[in-house]
């Protein structure tokens, strides 16, 4: 008598080279050393632009260009900072330049005992200009500081006095540079000078020159 089909006992599947269902596919702890072997390792991302590169030292160890491009940062803020760390001196500085080319900033302007009168005469102009009419507040202020410095640097380097200004004005004003700690130690010594001679009655030429070098100064 035949058995039922129904009544057979089940097959069991065969077993698969796969996982199985009920084992997770990244399960390490059933394969061995040659399955783990020989795996195909994952390749590294394209750098398209370049940031490896960048990373990475040149043939003579020089750094790459991240660096680069950091040292040029560095320098143009350099730059910046020679043009003067107050906004208002870039302004400053220019206005020397235009007067004497070969003297690019108003500290070497104003402190070198070479400076032509005609020189001072037209920094104190274009300093007093600016003082009435900057575009901004810093710019007013250090047009003043630079004209009184201007006026200074005549006494000192000729002897000669360029504005009307009375004494007591120009006392009051070189005192007021000389206290003055963010101005640069050359100009404060130079301005020291200055009011020492104004102070001691030494000026070679008390009476005061106009901006074209006349005798009728102005303020």
């Amino acid at each position: 008598m035949r058995t039922p089909p129904d009544a057979m006992p089940p097959v069991p599947p065969a077993e698969s080279e796969g996982p199985r269902p009920d084992r997770p596919a990244d399960s390490e702890d059933r394969e061995g050393p040659e399955d783990r072997e020989g795996r195909e390792r994952p390749r590294e991302p394209a750098d398209p632009g370049g940031a490896a590169d960048a990373r990475r030292p040149g043939r003579s160890g020089r750094p790459g260009a991240s660096d680069v491009d950091a040292d040029e940062t560095v320098s143009a803020i350099h730059w910046a900072e020679a043009l003067g760390r107050d906004e208002g001196m870039a302004s400053v500085n220019w206005l020397a330049a235009d007067v004497d080319p070969a003297r690019p900033t108003a500290e070497a302007l104003l402190t070198d005992p070479e400076v032509a009168l005609d020189a001072l005469l037209a920094a104190k102009s274009a300093y007093k200009t600016l003082r009435v009419v900057g575009e901004t507040a810093s710019e007013r202020r250090l047009g003043a500081r630079w004209y009184a410095v201007a006026i200074a640097a005549a006494i000192v380097h000729h002897g000669s006095r360029i504005s009307s200004q009375s004494d007591a004005a120009l006392d009051r004003a070189f005192a007021s540079l000389v206290d003055d700690e963010t101005m640069p130690p050359p100009v404060r010594e130079l301005v020291v000078r200055a009011l020492f001679r104004l102070r001691s009655g030494t000026l070679l030429d008390r009476e005061p020159r106009d901006d074209a070098g006349g005798r009728r100064g102005d303020p």
